[in-house]
C-alpha cells in the first residue's frame, strides 16, 4: 500500500452475496470501474443504456463530421429556435423531451410522453458524436439522413450535465459492435472451413467403401500338364569317318 493510503472497510455485493473487504479508495474505485465496464457491456449486447435528455433541435450538415461541423449546426439551431419562439402564440416553449436509448444496434430517439419513436440511427449510420467541454449539458451526433443517404444530419440534445458520459456509452457501443462484428466473421470463417472438412471427410469415407481389386481375390488360372521331357530328336546316320 502507497504511504498515506487509508484502508477502510467497504460492504460490497458479489454475485448476490454480502462481502467485507478492506481496500483503499483507489483499489474499489478500480473494482468498481471495471465491475460497471462490464456491466455497461452486458447492457448494451442485451438491451440498452437510456438517458432523459431534451432534444435541442437537428440540422442538415455538409460534412459528416467534425466538431467545427457541429458547433455550426448549433448555431443555426440556436437561430431556428428562437425564430420558433418568436412565431410562438405561447411564449416560453419548452424543448421537447426524449429518452436516448443506447446499445450495439444504434440510437433511438423516444418521445418521453408518447414512447414513440422519433428517430432510429444504426450505429453503421453514425459518423461522429462528441461533447461540448464548454457546455456540459450538450450532447450532439452526426449520422446518414433517413430519407437520403447522401446527406447528413446533426442532432443535438441537452442533458442534465451528462453530456461526456453519454458520449462514452455510445463509444462503449461502437468498440461493442465492432468486437461482435469481428466474433461473427471469424464464427463464419470457422464455419465456412469446417463445411469443407467435412465434404472432404465425406469424399475419404466414400473412397474408402468403393470396390477394390486385390492380389489376393483374382480368380485362379487354370492348371497346365508340366511337359515330361523335350520331344525325341530324330538322328540321321551321315556315316563314321575315321581318321
Amino acid at each position: 500500500m502507497v504511504a498515506g493510503q487509508e484502508r477502510r472497510g467497504f460492504t460490497l455485493l458479489v454475485c448476490g452475496k454480502v462481502v467485507r473487504a478492506m481496500v483503499s479508495f483507489e483499489s474499489l474505485n478500480m473494482l468498481l470501474a471495471l465491475y460497471f465496464n462490464v456491466e455497461l457491456s452486458n447492457v448494451l449486447l442485451n438491451g440498452r443504456v437510456e438517458y432523459n435528455v431534451k432534444l435541442f433541435g437537428s440540422q442538415e450538415v455538409k460534412e459528416a463530421k467534425g466538431t467545427d461541423i457541429i458547433r455550426d449546426a448549433i448555431q443555426a439551431i440556436q437561430f431556428q429556435n428562437g425564430v420558433k419562439r418568436f412565431e410562438s402564440t405561447q411564449p416560453g416553449a419548452k424543448l421537447q423531451k426524449v429518452d436516448l436509448q443506447i446499445n450495439v444496434d444504434g440510437v433511438t430517439i423516444v418521445d418521453s410522453k408518447t414512447k414513440v419513436a422519433l428517430h432510429c440511427c444504426p450505429l453503421q449510420k453514425i459518423s461522429f458524436c462528441a461533447d461540448d467541454k464548454q457546455d456540459k449539458r450538450i450532447f450532439s451526433f452526426i449520422t446518414r439522413s433517413q430519407s437520403d443517404p447522401e446527406k447528413h444530419q446533426c442532432f443535438v440534445f441537452l442533458s442534465d450535465k451528462m453530456a461526456e458520459q453519454i458520449t462514452l456509452t455510445v463509444g462503449e457501443a461502437f468498440d461493442l459492435a465492432y468486437k461482435v462484428f469481428v466474433l461473427r466473421k471469424r464464427i463464419a470463417e470457422l464455419e465456412a472451413e469446417n463445411q469443407v472438412l467435412s465434404e472432404r471427410l465425406a469424399e475419404a469415407v466414400r473412397a474408402n467403401k468403393a470396390p477394390q481389386v486385390s492380389l489376393l481375390d483374382t480368380p485362379a488360372l487354370p492348371s497346365t500338364p508340366m511337359p515330361s521331357g523335350p520331344p525325341p530328336g530324330i538322328v540321321h546316320n551321315v556315316g563314321n569317318h575315321v581318321t
